[in-house]
């Protein structure tokens, strides 16, 4: 168990920072979004079963919950004044910490470019029409579906949101930016390790909501180490 929820934590920090600006609806682009969205999330090693994600959103704050079934629940809290990432994995009751990259990190991160490549699939998902595109790294195949149908500070953050992801694979940090300078996000995910899923997440709605602050500080009665470095490598 401790092995597949380790995994797990590693494809979940994945996405999770990518994910949480996607969901603003047009209407709301002018001013700080506070509400849920919630996600459709696969990962094969686990089960056969989708797992709702849940991501808190308010402002630049963001929880995120993704429930595992028998595995257990993981919760990440994005902590942009302290700059850390808080992992909570609630079955082994635990957590990891890692720092949020500086500036000058993540622009390094971003030196290498890869071709995205549409495939000329087209489909409507969660209301919003999106094209695939495949893009190849040296760790995996990804197949992204992405759209124009969100306003530009959506676009601005989705940005921001990829080059501050510790641990992110430079070669997907590359495709995510060329993404951004063509006005699309992804909204839905597909990562392939040769002809097997490692993990899939697909946009599924938003809730327009008021938020307590308290879910975006790390709980008192969880001790945290350092996430290791082949995982992100931050360090409390």
């Amino acid at each position: 168990m401790k092995k597949l929820a380790l995994a797990s934590v590693i494809a979940f920090l994945f996405v999770a920072p990518l994910v949480a600006p996607l969901a603003v609806p047009q209407a709301r682009a002018q001013t700080p979004f506070e509400g849920t969205a919630t996600w459709s999330m696969s990962i094969p090693q686990l089960d056969e079963e989708k797992h709702e994600m849940t991501m808190n959103i308010k402002g630049q704050q963001l929880e995120i919950e993704v429930d595992l079934g028998a595995q257990g629940g993981i919760k990440t809290i994005v902590d942009h004044d302290k700059k850390k990432i808080y992992v909570v994995m609630s079955a082994m009751k635990s957590g990891m910490v890692m720092d949020l990259p500086s500036d000058s990190a993540a622009k390094t991160m971003t030196k290498e470019v890869i071709e995205i490549k549409p495939t000329g699939q087209k489909a409507m998902i969660a209301g919003h029409p999106a094209e695939e595109y495949v893009v190849h790294t040296a760790k995996a195949d990804v197949s992204m579906w992405a759209s124009a149908d969100f306003p530009k500070d959506v676009r601005d953050a989705f940005s921001r949101a990829m080059t501050t992801q510790p641990g992110q694979d430079a070669a997907q940090v590359s495709a995510f930016r060329q993404f951004a300078q063509k006005g699309l996000i992804p909204i839905k995910i597909v990562t392939k390790n040769g002809d097997d899923i490692a993990m899939s997440m697909e946009f599924v709605k938003l809730e327009q909501k008021k938020l307590d602050d308290s879910l975006f500080v790390a709980p008192k009665d969880i001790k945290f180490t350092p996430m290791p470095a082949g995982m992100g490598g931050g360090t409390d």
